[in-house]
């Protein structure tokens, strides 16, 4: 014998035999446990065939939408919000804060990076949630809130020994990576032929590193 859940007016939801196991009887109580979830917002009944339980009174049939109907609750809004981390001039392009109905998307959203960045990820309760730039969130079941991560830049700094001199390290240039916004690594030393010395790089190495690779 079966139990017939239904949206009111609609389409069948779910039917499930009377002696399965996701249907308890407890004294005067009947449980039934849908094997799928409900839809939130919507009007069900529930519909029994005819002997589908014993007891004193008999077990007449349910055939109706009115005798055993229902409705589950409305979805739940969870607030879902977007931030930066703490690098000076990064941006969001989109909305920060948004409220979304249970198993609906997020709009769109973009970090943008300062000068000398790049885009990392965005994590969620301190762990990587996504590398893709601009992020959309499917089907959000729960409050989220979102932090952009981004990275400084590594550029190449290229040590050149020029025409008397050899550098440490050489072949016969010296490359070295340097992080933005870093103290600038320290140049290689340099062994001057015979008759020279070291007068100095054909330029001023910064104390921090700026945008762009560099030569020396």
């Amino acid at each position: 014998m079966s139990i017939t859940i239904k949206i009111v007016g609609g389409a069948v939801a779910e039917t499930i035999d009377s002696a399965a196991t996701n249907v308890v009887v407890t004294g005067g109580t009947i449980t039934i446990n849908p094997t799928d979830d409900l839809l939130y917002g919507t009007n069900y009944c529930i519909q029994i065939e005819a002997g589908a339980f014993t007891g004193s009174g008999g077990s007449p049939a349910i055939d109706d939408e009115t005798t055993l109907n229902f409705s589950t609750p409305v979805p739940p809004i969870y607030a879902v919000t977007f931030t930066t981390d703490d690098t000076t001039g990064a941006t969001l392009d989109g909305t920060a804060s948004q409220n979304i109905t249970h198993g609906e998307d997020t709009t769109a959203i973009e970090a943008r990076e300062p000068t000398g960045y790049h885009f990392a990820n965005w994590t969620f309760e301190s762990a990587i949630y996504s590398t893709h730039n601009p992020l959309v969130i499917a089907n959000v079941t729960a409050d989220m809130d979102i932090v952009a991560g981004f990275a400084p830049n590594i550029y190449t700094w290229t040590f050149q020994p020029g025409n008397h001199g050899a550098l440490n390290g050489g072949d016969p240039d010296v490359t070295m990576p340097a992080t933005f916004a870093g103290n600038a690594p320290a140049p290689p030393a340099v062994t001057p032929i015979p008759g020279y010395t070291h007068a100095g790089w054909a330029q001023t190495i910064p104390a921090t590193v700026g945008v762009d690779d560099q030569s020396f």
